[in-house]
């Protein structure tokens, strides 16, 4: 079969020779080319969806960031539910989040359903499905597998860190209320509970100084400019609920610095 081919080729003119390698070069930056293209369109794709899922989680933050305050607004959980249920349909192709954005949309329009009015360590069915959502959105919209170390790094504080530091701030205000009124076996049961909340708010200090140096490293200093302001504000917001929260005046109430929580 080769020689055939071989003699085929030989009977060719100069001319046709010089085409047909033309030709068999061509095909080659053809193949290479559509091979570039195709990686700069999954490039593109990756890109968009990682836009839509940002869009998607300032929907769920500005739905989460209500859910601590103290009395419930049902105007307000309606609207959050609204928003909720327009980023679904506006960025939730792909996203595999329907049935979690549901979930959510209706423990929003739920009354007293807010974390705030709820005692103890656990968070609200509200909560946990906001978190439930903001983690499938993560994770779907690629903004978890951020190959860049910087932006990664920032993603876990914004999807990661910074709820869970929301998380941890509500449970530690419901107890802190509960302990102002407390007297005998249940103030020495909800100290221990406190204690544990004051151990997780540590760890989860140390896991936000741990991302924001990281991501400062892997960038330039354009990122630590942007980012140190809102970092030496919520350093500076949780000591002060810590110092608020530790010994609470009788029957008064605990502040929590919500925006300061989560700064991005």
């Amino acid at each position: 079969m080769v020689g055939r081919i071989s003699r085929m080729i030989g009977k060719l003119t100069v001319g046709r020779k010089l085409a047909l390698i033309y030709l068999l070069d061509l095909s080659a930056v053809i193949f290479i080319s559509g091979i570039l293209i195709n990686e700069k369109y999954i490039a593109i794709d990756f890109s968009r969806k990682e836009m839509a899922g940002n869009d998607y989680i300032a929907a769920i933050r500005d739905a989460l960031l209500p859910l601590t305050r103290e009395h419930a607004d049902a105007a307000r959980s309606a609207r959050s539910a609204a928003a909720i249920e327009q980023a679904e349909r506006q960025f939730g192709t792909g996203m595999r989040s329907a049935e979690l954005s549901g979930e959510f949309a209706a423990l929003l329009r739920q009354a007293g359903g807010t974390p705030a009015a709820h005692g103890g360590m656990a968070p609200s069915p509200a909560f946990v499905a906001g978190r439930e959502l903001l983690t499938r959105v993560g994770n779907q919209s690629n903004l978890i597998l951020d190959p860049d170390l910087d932006s990664y790094y920032t993603m876990s504080l914004v999807i990661l860190r910074f709820p869970e530091l929301l998380e941890v701030i509500n449970s530690t205000r419901g107890l802190a209320l509960q302990l102002a009124t407390a007297e005998g076996a249940q103030r020495q049961r909800l100290q221990t509970q406190f204690l544990i909340l004051e151990g997780r708010m540590d760890a989860t200090m140390g896991g936000i100084g741990s991302d924001y140096t990281e991501a400062f490293a892997a960038s330039t200093p354009l990122l630590r400019q942007h980012l140190d302001g809102s970092r030496a504000a919520l350093q500076q917001a949780v000591a002060q609920f810590r110092a608020s929260a530790r010994w609470p005046p009788r029957g008064g109430s605990v502040a929590v610095p919500l925006r300061s929580a989560w700064p991005c």
